[in-house]
């Protein structure tokens, strides 16, 4: 096991220079230590075989080898980036769960029964938070109910210290000062891989296509690996690539539209792969359009990197249009801001700040050190460099300032810190960036990819942000990792 040794220290030490945000960072165990292929050939090599290949290693692809991995097979694990981990590694807070033991003993237990209800409840919409939430099957959603707690009781296993709140579905880290949940959680994870022999893991090795025999079976992975194409014979094949929120725009212009041309605050490795594969075989999908955002970033379209500003902005930013004039509340809600920036002209905005804002601002600060943020003397100058009307530009800021001054913002906005009376001042053009996406492959609750038909496809199965998963992304990864294995195992008769 000395590459799955050397691949743990590699993710350690990536997930160590991780910052995350709220559920997300730009700067990521996935991001930071890629390592895809540099070049592909048409070297075609020996062909291979076993039970189950699983594509995709975040969470739901390492759950569901670890839990298959107890049965009597052999398992390929396939991972296109250079180390396992993905969004999974990313996220800062915690799970979410009905039943499981830490919940049950809270003044207020929380229990699988309300938990299934409240996944019932999931229709198209945003909520408060600018989270994306897609409706699911019954089924579905009485496996993530009742086998939450199921779940979160085996990540409390690993070793992760966890706290439940009091009649809520939420789980997180008790002690937050050793890292975000997300790299705490792969690196146990990474760590039981070790016990296995039976789960051979392979990183920098994409999957192309899955094959199907005459009957429409799962026959097969086809996989791009940096030494050549080769073929994995299997009749159980998961697809747990992640999501679609760093897709390029291709992708975008046949399943989302809308979403082209936006930047991606996502794993580097969320480029939809997985789906295009599905999709090929006559996989059903789902809310293809649910993208969850952050609301202002710096970046380029439709590439992952991103840097978020969400937290300056709502900390004494001003916000104009590109005819420089204000149009909401900087402190407004993330869903409300989100679509007020889609809104207007080429769906952005500039972010504007003067030295004292800067001085508060982490995150602006990072911007500033990227090469990214315009500085300028003045209101004229600042305009010119951003290419936005001078004279309306400094009538927004007089407009601001007097309104501060006088202790009543035109826009009801709170958080300035300062008047912007004087410069200097500086800006940077910010749209909402994709962070991830809740929509996808559509499976039913044995984690079988169903058709249009709603028909299972046989052998094949989903999990993890790849699905139509409704809600909670690293819980239904965790739970229907869990369940695949289950399902595969009984499929192959282990």
């Amino acid at each position: 096991m000395k590459r799955l040794t050397a691949l743990i220290l590699a993710a350690a030490t990536a997930f160590s220079m991780t910052a995350c945000g709220s559920s997300a960072s730009s700067s990521t165990a996935a991001s930071a230590a890629d390592e895809t292929p540099a070049s592909q050939t048409s070297t075609a090599l020996s062909d291979e075989s076993a039970d189950i290949v699983i594509i995709g290693g975040g969470a739901a692809g390492i759950t569901a080898a670890l839990k298959a991995a107890e049965a009597d097979v052999d398992i390929i694990l396939l991972e296109k980036q250079g180390v396992l981990g993905g969004a999974s590694a990313m996220a800062s807070s915690g799970i979410n769960a009905g039943g499981s033991s830490l919940q049950m003993e809270t003044e207020t237990p929380y229990t699988a029964d309300e938990f299934y209800e409240y996944a019932l409840s999931w229709d198209y919409g945003y909520d408060r938070i600018g989270y994306r939430v897609v409706p699911v099957r019954e089924d579905y959603a009485y496996t993530f109910a009742y086998n939450s707690g199921d779940s979160a009781d085996y990540i409390a296993s690993l070793g992760l210290d966890l706290a439940a709140s009091s009649g809520s579905h939420s789980i997180q880290l008790a002690d937050k000062s050793q890292g975000g949940f997300g790299s705490l959680y792969i690196t146990a994870l990474l760590a039981e891989l070790e016990k296995y022999e039976n789960i051979d893991v392979r990183t920098s090795s994409p999957a192309s296509e899955i094959l199907v025999d005459e009957n429409g079976a799962v026959s097969g992975v086809v996989v791009d690996s940096k030494d050549g194409q080769y073929t994995i014979n299997t009749n159980a094949v998961l697809i747990a690539s992640g999501g679609y929120a760093s897709a390029d725009s291709s992708f975008f212009q046949t399943y989302a539209p809308e979403w082209d041309g936006y930047y991606s605050y996502g794993a580097a490795g969320a480029t939809g792969d997985g789906i295009v594969m599905a999709d090929a075989l006559g996989a059903q999908l789902l809310g293809m359009d649910a993208i969850t955002c952050t609301t202002a970033t710096v970046g380029e379209p439709n590439q992952a990197g991103a840097l978020s500003v969400a937290n300056a902005l709502k900390a004494g930013s001003l916000l104009v249009n590109q005819n420089g004039q204000r149009f909401v509340n900087e402190s407004s809600g993330t869903a409300d801001m989100m679509e007020a920036i889609k809104a207007q002209p080429d769906a952005c905005a500039y972010l504007i700040v003067d030295s004292a804002t800067l001085e508060q601002s982490e995150e602006l600060q990072k911007v500033q050190q990227a090469g990214k943020l315009v500085e300028a003397a003045d209101a004229a100058a600042l305009a010119d460099a951003l290419g936005l009307d001078p004279d309306a530009l400094a009538d927004t800021l007089a407009q601001l300032t007097e309104g501060i001054s006088a202790g009543a913002d035109a826009f009801g906005n709170e958080t300035f810190i300062s008047d912007f009376a004087q410069g200097p001042y500086y800006g940077v053009l910010v749209k909402p960036a994709r962070r991830i996406t809740t929509g996808g492959i559509v499976t039913d609750g044995k984690a079988q990819v169903l058709d249009e038909n709603n028909n299972p496809i046989t052998g094949l199965y989903a999990a993890g942000e790849v699905t139509a998963y409704g809600a909670h992304p690293l819980s239904a990864a965790t739970i229907f990792g869990r369940q695949a294995a289950d399902s595969m195992v009984a499929f192959l008769g282990k």
